[in-house]
C-alpha cells in the first residue's frame, strides 16, 4: 500500500520521479520558507547580521517594483555586498522604533524549488496606528524573493522583486 501511495504522490508532483526527490524537494522547500521568514524576523528583531546571513551579498540583484505591473518603470534598487549590507544595517532601527503600536504579520504564500533554485512569495500586512494625527496607516505588499543553494547547501536570497504588489489605505481611527 505505502509504495502505491508514493508512486501517486510522485505522479501529481510535475518534475519529481521519485520519493527520495520528492522528500528532499518538502526539505528544501521548507529550507527556503524559513530563510525568507529569518531575513523578516531579522527586521523586527533590530538584528542586521540576521538580516545579512539570509542573502548571497556578492552575487545580489534587487528590483524595486512599488506595486507597479509596468516593468518600465521598475528599478535596479539594490546590488551586491555593499548596499545589502545598508539594507541589512537598517535594522539597527527597528520597526517598532519608527512605528510605534505597528502590528505587523507576515506569511509565505507560495515556494517552488528546482534543483537548487528557489522561489518565495511574501505577503507582509501593517498596520500603524497614528494617535497624534487620530489615522491608521494599512499596508500591504508582496514581494518575490530568488534564492539559489549554495556549494554548502544552504540557501541564500540572491534576488528579490521588491514590492510586486504594493497598497496603502489611511482610515480615520
Amino acid at each position: 500500500f505505502a509504495l502505491m501511495f508514493a508512486a501517486w504522490g510522485n505522479a501529481q508532483t510535475p518534475g519529481v520521479t521519485n520519493i527520495y526527490e520528492q522528500i528532499q524537494n518538502s526539505k528544501d522547500i521548507e529550507a527556503v520558507r524559513m530563510v525568507v521568514l529569518r531575513e523578516i524576523e531579522g527586521f523586527f528583531k533590530g538584528d542586521p547580521e540576521q538580516v545579512f546571513s539570509c542573502y548571497d551579498a556578492d552575487n545580489f540583484v534587487g528590483y524595486s517594483l512599488y506595486g507597479n505591473p509596468d516593468p518600465k518603470t521598475w528599478m535596479i534598487g539594490t546590488v551586491g555586498r555593499d548596499d545589502i549590507r545598508k539594507y541589512a544595517d537598517q535594522a539597527k532601527t527597528r520597526i517598532e522604533t519608527l512605528y510605534p503600536g505597528v502590528n505587523h504579520t507576515a506569511e509565505i504564500q507560495h515556494v517552488q524549488v528546482r534543483g537548487t533554485n528557489g522561489l518565495a512569495v511574501a505577503r507582509q500586512h501593517f498596520v500603524i496606528p497614528n494617535k497624534e494625527k487620530g489615522k491608521t496607516t494599512t499596508r500591504d505588499l508582496e514581494s518575490v524573493f530568488l534564492l539559489k543553494k549554495n556549494a554548502k547547501g544552504e540557501w541564500k536570497i540572491t534576488g528579490w522583486l521588491g514590492r510586486a504588489t504594493y497598497k496603502i489605505e489611511v482610515t480615520e481611527q
